[in-house]
């Protein structure tokens, strides 16, 4: 008995380290920010106080080397809402609800599936902009006419605008990132066609997808970043399907950007530009054009300054009606807007800091846009918001 426990233990001594090899590793990583907002509407809404928690999440990350340079790795992405709001603040509540997935990694490039930013989200990231796509410093309302979180293709029945952002995280798609080919990265997402499985009666119109390319170039001091997305039958004027009157028969919906970043010393300067084109039916189109200028100066040890000028101009084409953030009314005019940003930050640490800042949106006399996931629509009226701010990464 003494000898087969004695072989079994110097069995375990041998055979540990090589279990230890094949074991994945487990990295716990997040970020927690909490801003609290004092918001002018403009005429007809009130001027509140009040908390925004945007780009808080805890995730959980793991990879295991199989051998010849391939590795297995998934990642597990939430919100982490320390407001204790629940689904109030209009974002999903679940685990695992943001950048998500389980992929093969290795010479070849990054392949993966989850619910995960798209490649055209990820070409214009944050290192062309200080400012989140959302908050009261949020580009999304302008550039990308709103955020969709988690969602499926075309969003959802309600008309709540997740058919209609370029700026998206989402669910069921096939990822495929390449390697750094001297410093360009070209990425690619695509998403299956779940929803069509009620379709009784499978046509063209019943099959939405979501294609979606971009690609990244960093080298020294320059970065440029390009993206093309197609929405293929998201039905954006929430039309009913099919190839009647007034019906919505095989639209393509889809926005192009081009960006670009250069570091001088202390300041970054970053630009995005973006064109988004709706196909609201067979015979009607929405066009917006918008662009925006970011500046990044650390100005010296803990200080840092972030500014931004964002711009949507006039919608053209020939459709008139509303589209979430954008108003159509056959190239009239009066529907752009800009948004102006200052924000300062101190640095308390490398992985916290303070912040206080000023946004202002300029709305013309016929355009819908707003400080994004902030402040509730008012056409046509200006909106502010005095916002202090700190953040945590983990």
């Amino acid at each position: 008995m003494k000898k087969n426990l004695m072989a079994l233990a110097v069995a375990g001594a041998l055979l540990a380290p090589a279990l230890a090899g094949a074991q994945s590793t487990v990295q716990i990583y997040g970020t927690v920010r909490f801003d609290y907002n004092f918001l002018d509407q403009g005429a007809n809404r009130l001027n509140v106080d009040g908390f925004s928690r945007y780009d808080s999440f805890i995730g959980f990350r793991g990879e295991e080397k199989l051998g010849g340079g391939l590795s297995a790795w998934f990642q597990c992405e939430s919100a982490f809402d320390i407001g204790s709001e629940g689904g109030a603040t209009g974002d999903p509540q679940g685990l695992c609800e943001r950048n998500s997935g389980f992929g093969l990694k290795g010479s070849f490039g990054n392949l993966f599936v989850g619910g995960w930013d798209t490649a055209f989200k990820r070409a214009h990231g944050s290192y062309f902009r200080p400012f989140s796509t959302v908050g009261a410093f949020g580009i999304s309302s302008q550039l990308f006419n709103g955020i969709a979180g988690n969602t499926i293709n075309g969003g959802d029945a309600a008309g709540n605008g997740n058919r209609l952002s370029f700026s998206r995280r989402q669910a069921n798609t096939i990822n495929y990132d390449s390697p750094s080919f001297g410093g360009f990265t070209v990425m690619a997402s695509m998403s299956g066609t779940d929803e069509s499985t009620a379709t009784v009666t499978p046509a063209a119109t019943g099959k939405p997808r979501l294609w979606s390319l971009g690609t990244i170039y960093r080298s020294g001091p320059l970065a440029l970043g390009a993206g093309y997305e197609q929405h293929k039958n998201y039905n954006p004027a929430a039309l009913a399907l099919g190839a009647g009157a007034g019906q919505y028969s095989g639209g393509t919906d889809d926005a192009w950007e081009i960006n670009g970043a250069y570091t001088f010393g202390n300041f970054k300067l970053g630009a995005i530009y973006v064109r988004t084109e709706y196909e609201t039916t067979s015979t009607t189109k929405l066009i917006n054009k918008g662009y925006g200028v970011y500046g990044d100066w650390r100005i010296a040890g803990p200080h840092s300054l972030r500014l931004g000028y964002t711009v949507a101009d006039d919608t053209s084409g020939n459709f008139v009606g509303n589209l979430g953030s954008y108003r159509g009314n056959a190239g009239a005019g009066g529907t752009g807007s800009n948004l102006m940003a200052i924000q300062y930050a101190h640095a308390l640490s490398k992985r916290t800091e303070v912040n206080v800042g000023y946004a202002k949106l300029n709305n013309e006399a016929n355009s819908r846009h707003v400080l994004q996931s902030l402040a509730n629509r008012n056409p046509g009226q200006d909106q502010s918001s005095v916002t202090m701010g700190i953040r945590h990464t983990f």
